[in-house]
C-alpha cells in the first residue's frame, strides 16, 4: 500500500502541475500504475485481516470510501467552474495529493495480514494478530488455532508454486469456479454505471438539462446520493449476503435504466416544456446511482478477494484489476461512440446486459457470508458451488470439557 501511495502521489503532483498534454498523460500513467498496486493490496489486506462475521461490512466499507474522494472532487468542480484560469481544473486535481499522504503515514500503524505472517514462518506474530482482532478476551481459543492450521495448510500449497505461474488460477474445478465468480464481477463495471460516471452531463442533456452549471450541481448531488447507497449497502453486507443482493440488484438496475431511457425519449427533446417529466428522468438517474452503489460498490473488491484461495488470491486480484481496467476502457471510449450515435437508445444495451447479469448471478454466484476464507474451499469443491453455498453450515469444536456446535 505504501508503494502504491508513493506512485499515486508522484502522478497526482505531475498532473496538477502539468504544462502540456504529454506531462498530463505521463502523470496519468504513473497515477494509474499506483492505483493498480493499491487496489490490489488494500482489499486483500482488509479481507484477510477481518473476522468472518465482520468481513462483509469492513470489506464493503473499503470500496464505499471511494465517495470520500469523489464528493470533494465533484464539489470542487462546482466551486471552481467559473474561475478564469487554469486553477479551474488544477485545484480539483490537487485534492488527489492528500489521500496518498495519509496512506503513507498511517499504513505503518496497521498490522500485517496473519496469513502473510504464517507464510513467512512467523506463527507467533500471526497468533498475536488473530488474538487482537478475532478474540473477545485477548486470549487464543480453539477457533483461532483452527484458523492458524487452515492458514498453514493453504500456504503450503502456495509455496510450491512459482510467482510467475498463473496456471493455478485454472488448474482444477475449484479454481475455475473461483475465477468464474471473479470474472462475473465485470457485470458491475458494465452495468450502466459508466454512463453515470463518465457521461452524466450527456445523460442530463438527454433528459433536458442543458445548463453546464446545473449539470455539475446534479453530478455533485448524485455523488452524495450514491454515497448513501454505498455505505448503506456496506452496513448490510453481512446481514443480506452477496448472492441475493447481486441477482436482485442487477434486475432492479435493468428496470431503472429502462425507465431512464423511456422518460428521456419523451421528455429529453429540445422542444419539451414538461418540466415534471424531465425531472422524473433525472430522478430515475439518481435512483439508478443509489441502487447501483448499494448493489455493487461494496462488493466489487470484497467479493473478488473472498472467493479466491490463499494460494491464488494475490494473482487473482491482479487479474481482477486488469479486467476492471479493460471495462473502464470500454466505458470511456465505447460509451462515447454509442451515446453519440444512438443517444438514449444506447441505454437499452445496458438494460439487456443487466438482465443477463441477473440470471448469471443467480446461477453462478457463490454466497460467502458467514464462512472463513478457508471454509469456502469445501463449497467450491461441491458439485454446484452456487447452490451449495446457500445451505447453512455447522461445525463442531471439541475440547477436553465440552463440545460446541456452531452455525
Amino acid at each position: 500500500m505504501f508503494t502504491g501511495a508513493c506512485f499515486i502521489l508522484i502522478g497526482a503532483a505531475i498532473i496538477a502541475s502539468a504544462q502540456n498534454a504529454s506531462a498530463f498523460l505521463g502523470g496519468r500513467f504513473i497515477l494509474g500504475f499506483g492505483i493498480s498496486i493499491s487496489t490490489t493490496a488494500a482489499p486483500t489486506w482488509v479481507t484477510e485481516l477481518a473476522p468472518s462475521q465482520w468481513r462483509g461490512r469492513l470489506g464493503g466499507l473499503y470500496n464505499s470510501c471511494f465517495f470520500i474522494g469523489s464528493i470533494p472532487a465533484t464539489g470542487a468542480m462546482v466551486g471552481t467552474q467559473k474561475m478564469n484560469s487554469t486553477l479551474a481544473w488544477r485545484l480539483p486535481l490537487v485534492l488527489q495529493i492528500f489521500p496518498p499522504i495519509i496512506v503513507m503515514c498511517c499504513c505503518w500503524l496497521c498490522p500485517e495480514s496473519p496469513r502473510w505472517y504464517v507464510q513467512k514462518g512467523r506463527l507467533d506474530n500471526a497468533r498475536e494478530v488473530l488474538v487482537s482482532y478475532h478474540s473477545n478476551d485477548g486470549k487464543t481459543n480453539p477457533v483461532i488455532e483452527l484458523q492458524l492450521k487452515e492458514f498453514q495448510d493453504a500456504i503450503e500449497v502456495k509455496k510450491r508454486e512459482p510467482f510467475w505461474d498463473y496456471s493455478g488460477l485454472f488448474k482444477d474445478k475449484n479454481s475455475r469456479w473461483r475465477m468464474l465468480c471473479l470474472v462475473l464481477m465485470v457485470n458491475g463495471q458494465l452495468a450502466g454505471n459508466g454512463l453515470i460516471t463518465y457521461f452524466l452531463p450527456t445523460l442530463m442533456s438527454n433528459a433536458g438539462v442543458k445548463s453546464k452549471h446545473r449539470q455539475l450541481v446534479y453530478n455533485f448531488a448524485n455523488s452524495i446520493l450514491s454515497a448513501f447507497g454505498a455505505f448503506s449497502g456496506a452496513a448490510l453486507t453481512d446481514r443480506i449476503g452477496r448472492r441475493r443482493r447481486l441477482y436482485i440488484g442487477a434486475f432492479a438496475l435493468a428496470v431503472l435504466l429502462g425507465m431512464v431511457a423511456a422518460l428521456s425519449s419523451v421528455y429529453g427533446k429540445a422542444d419539451n416544456t414538461n418540466t415534471a417529466g424531465a425531472n422524473a428522468s433525472i430522478a430515475m438517474v439518481f435512483l439508478f446511482g443509489i441502487v447501483y452503489s448499494f448493489t455493487y460498490t461494496p462488493l466489487q473488491a470484497l467479493y473478488c478477494a473472498e472467493v479466491l484461495r490463499q494460494d491464488i488470491r494475490a494473482k487473482g486480484m491482479g487479474v481482477h484489476i486488469l479486467i476492471s481496467n479493460i471495462a473502464g476502457f470500454i466505458n470511456t471510449f465505447g460509451n462515447s461512440v454509442g451515446l453519440g450515435r444512438l443517444g438514449w437508445k444506447y441505454y437499452f444495451v445496458f438494460v439487456g446486459w443487466d438482465l443477463v447479469a441477473s440470471i448469471l448471478w443467480f446461477l453462478f454466484c457463490v454466497e460467502t457470508r458467514g464462512r472463513t476464507l478457508e471454509e469456502l474451499d469445501d463449497v467450491f469443491n461441491s458439485a454446484w458451488p452456487a447452490m451449495a453455498s446457500a445451505r447453512k453450515i455447522k461445525f463442531v469444536i471439541k475440547t477436553s470439557s465440552q463440545v460446541d456446535v456452531l452455525e
